[in-house]
């Protein structure tokens, strides 16, 4: 054997007799220990208002004539869940993707469109009518919201909580991000905790089957995502059950008390303490006091019959599921 050979030889021995450990690998990574997230919350702290201030934007381009027929529809199904609910005070406005559209309905400060109208569904519905399909064939949510928020400052008011719903068949072709958008509504309410983005869409990967835009990765996923919301399919499912469904999540959203996590746990790991003690978690036909909702990672109290007042306070732990921010 060659003598440069031979050193290579002894060489990579020496190498892998001293790398070696006792479990027998060449190669031993200690894994980083996991840390656990412990919050303390007051309840009075928590999210709950009874004033929702809900905005529309609805397409008015010209492949929209069905979508805005259902929701025209499909109207009373909606706002029946805010008439049953007589302590919410609703406030709502339509406009268009349209920017150079005025609004619609509800921001008119002499003529609001709210729970005190008496006839609203009405009103909304015509507004629906005079939407159309007329408009502008480059669909803008970020710019007309912006834009006329910017003129109307009265619109939202600052108890409320903001509900955005946003119902088109194509993507968002503003100028400005997502990421500028979601910072517009942060410095709004001061908080994205008083703000929640729907979005009812036709777009691929939601078992949408002729479109050409996909939601996955687009600007209107991180506006849901960023705000914290729910999607909705505009190809599959009943419409009317889906505006059901979003109001009662206003509804519960707006009525129940709630924190919002800024980091995303593993479910399995959430334990909530009162005064030391744990406080189950499930219904209230289970027992429980709190669930956990996954899609805008809150956690939701149903029951606080066991606080005396709101300075009392709670205690959340659990293990984070990346550790990192879920909104930034």
């Amino acid at each position: 054997m060659k003598k440069e050979t031979l050193f290579k030889v002894i060489i990579f021995s020496f190498i892998a007799v001293s790398c070696r450990q006792n479990d027998g690998y060449l190669y031993h990574v200690t894994p980083k220990p996991v840390e656990s997230q412990q919050f303390e919350f007051k309840i009075k702290e928590m999210v709950g208002r009874d004033e929702v201030d809900i905005l529309w934007v609805v397409d008015n381009s010209g492949s929209m004539e069905p979508f805005q027929t259902a929701l025209f529809d499909n109207t009373d199904i909606f706002l029946q869940e805010f008439l049953q609910k007589g302590d919410v005070k609703w406030r709502m406005g339509l406009i268009s993707t349209d920017r150079s559209d005025s609004p619609y309905v509800g921001f008119d400060p002499l003529n609001r469109l709210e729970d005190t109208s008496i006839d609203a569904a009405d009103r909304f519905r015509r507004a629906i009518r005079r939407l159309g399909t007329d408009g502008d064939y480059v669909e803008r949510t970020i710019t007309p919201v912006m834009n006329h928020l910017d003129q109307n400052p009265d619109f939202v008011r600052n108890q409320a909580y903001f509900i955005l719903i946003m119902l088109t068949d194509e993507e968002e072709q503003s100028s400005s991000s997502a990421r500028d958008f979601i910072r517009y509504v942060e410095q709004m309410k001061g908080d994205l905790k008083w703000a929640t983005a729907y979005g009812i869409f036709e777009a691929e990967g939601l078992n949408c089957d002729r479109t050409e835009w996909r939601y996955a990765g687009s600007r209107y996923e991180r506006i849901v995502n960023g705000i914290g919301g729910k999607t909705y399919s505009l190809c599959t499912g009943d419409f009317g059950e889906h505006l059901a469904n979003l109001a009662q999540d206003i509804v519960k959203k707006i009525k129940s008390k709630r924190i919002l996590l800024k980091i995303r746990p593993l479910p399995r790991s959430i334990q909530i303490y009162f005064r030391g003690a744990i406080l189950p978690g499930g219904s209230k036909s289970e027992g429980g006091f709190w669930t956990y909702d996954y899609n805008t990672n809150e956690i939701v109290f149903h029951d606080l019959s066991f606080a005396a007042g709101d300075n009392e306070s709670v205690e959340v732990r659990f293990i984070p599921d990346d550790g990192q921010p879920l909104f930034e």
